[in-house]
C-alpha cells in the first residue's frame, strides 16, 4: 500500500467534521502559539494552526513540566510555512508530546533545541517536510520517540546529539508503528546506541534509505 493510500484510509477512518478551528499566528508571537496549542485538546474538534512564512518562534520557558509546548490530545494540523519553533528554556526540556488520543500533522516546520530529546509520540503523528534539529539528549533514549503511529514523509532528523545511556537508544526509537517515506536521519552524533532508526516495533522504509542506519534489536 502506498503512503498516499494509507493516509486516505486513515482519514476515512476518522469521524467526519466540517468545523475546523483555524488560527493564524503572527511571527515571533510565542504566547499565541502556546495558547493555540493548549486549545487543541480532545473533544474540541479539529484545529489548524497557520504560522508566519519563514517565521521564528523562540520560547524561553516550558509550558508543562519537561515540555516546551503543551501536550496535544486532540486533532491538530500545523502549517509551518517554513517557520521554526526553537527552545531557549533552561533545564531538561522536550519540545512536543502527542498523547494517546492525539492526531497531529506537522507540515513544513522546524523544531529545534530540545534538551531532553525533541518529540514523544503516543498517538498519531505525521511529519511532512519537517525538520527535527539541534536537539540533545543527555538522559534520553532518543531524539524522536514513538509509542504510537508515526509517519515521516520527506522529513529530516539532523544535527542532533544523544548520549544514549539507555539499553535501547536511537535517534529515532520506535516501539509502535513507523512508516518512513523518503525521510533522512543523518549528520547526528550518538555516544551509545543506533545513529539512525532503532525499530523495536513495526516499521517500514519506503524510498531512499541510504542516508540512515536502520536496525531492529534482537533476533
Amino acid at each position: 500500500m502506498t503512503l498516499s493510500r494509507l493516509l486516505l484510509a486513515c482519514s476515512l477512518a476518522l469521524p467526519a467534521c466540517a468545523c475546523t478551528r483555524e488560527t493564524t499566528i503572527a511571527d515571533h508571537d510565542g504566547k499565541a502559539l502556546v495558547d493555540a496549542l493548549a486549545a487543541a485538546q480532545s473533544g474540541t474538534g479539529p484545529h489548524r494552526i497557520i504560522l508566519a512564512r519563514h517565521g521564528s518562534y523562540v520560547l524561553t520557558s516550558p509550558s508543562e513540566t519537561g515540555l516546551l509546548l503543551p501536550s496535544i490530545t486532540g486533532e491538530l494540523t500545523i502549517e509551518g510555512n517554513g517557520a521554526e519553533i526553537r527552545s531557549y528554556a533552561d533545564g531538561a526540556i522536550a519540545l512536543l508530546e502527542i498523547g494517546r488520543e492525539g492526531n497531529v500533522t506537522l507540515r513544513d516546520l522546524a523544531l529545534a533545541e530540545g534538551t531532553d530529546g525533541a518529540i514523544r509520540n503516543f498517538g498519531v503523528l505525521h511529519l511532512i517536510s519537517t525538520r527535527v534539529q539541534d536537539s540533545t539528549g543527555n538522559r534520553s533514549s532518543s531524539i524522536v520517540l514513538n509509542h504510537g503511529k508515526l509517519l515521516m514523509e520527506d522529513s529530516t532528523v539532523a544535527f542532533n546529539s544523544l548520549d544514549g545511556d539507555e539499553r535501547d537508544s536511537g535517534m529515532v526509537l520506535n516501539y509502535g508503528d513507523l512508516l518512513v517515506d523518503n525521510a533522512r536521519v543523518q549528520d547526528n552524533v550518538i555516544s551509545h546506541g543506533v545513529n539512525g532508526v532503532l525499530n523495536l516495533g513495526r516499521g517500514r522504509i519506503e524510498g531512499d534509505a541510504s542516508s540512515m542506519l536502520v536496525r531492529r534489536a534482537g533476533p
